[in-house]
């Protein structure tokens, strides 16, 4: 192979990695279910039901027991994303949303406990 061909082939795969490297860099990891942080804006307390949300965001990743007496619920949605790969002197930035959403025994909204967090 000429000496001509071999620098070019040398170059596209020098690039080729670069690239690659690039993406890898760049690259996240999320963690729990991402959800539609703006369906929420449209949740009413009193209003909205748990059907409602469901039918927005899905099923909960976690549904307990609520604290204001027997019947009452708290689903809690939750997202977050990470860098896979640190970027030497590079500050990465990291994402937490959640939203927990309180019921009432009739299965209504009654509170909304969003947050978002950056690291």
């Amino acid at each position: 192979m000429p000496l001509k061909e071999q620098g070019y082939l040398m170059k596209t795969a020098l690039r080729a990695a670069l690239l690659a490297l690039t993406v890898l860099l760049a690259a996240c990891a999320t963690t729990g279910q991402p959800f539609d942080s703006s369906a929420i804006q449209g949740f009413k307390a009193g209003q909205t039901t748990q059907a409602d949300v469901r039918a927005k965001l899905g099923e909960p990743q976690i549904k307990t027991a609520g604290e204001d007496g027997p019947g009452t619920s708290t689903w809690t949605y939750a997202s977050g994303t990470t860098p896979l790969v640190a970027v030497p002197f590079a500050h990465p930035k990291t994402k937490e949303q959640s939203v927990a959403l309180s019921f009432d025994a009739r299965g209504v909204l009654q509170h909304i406990d969003e947050r978002e967090q950056n690291f």
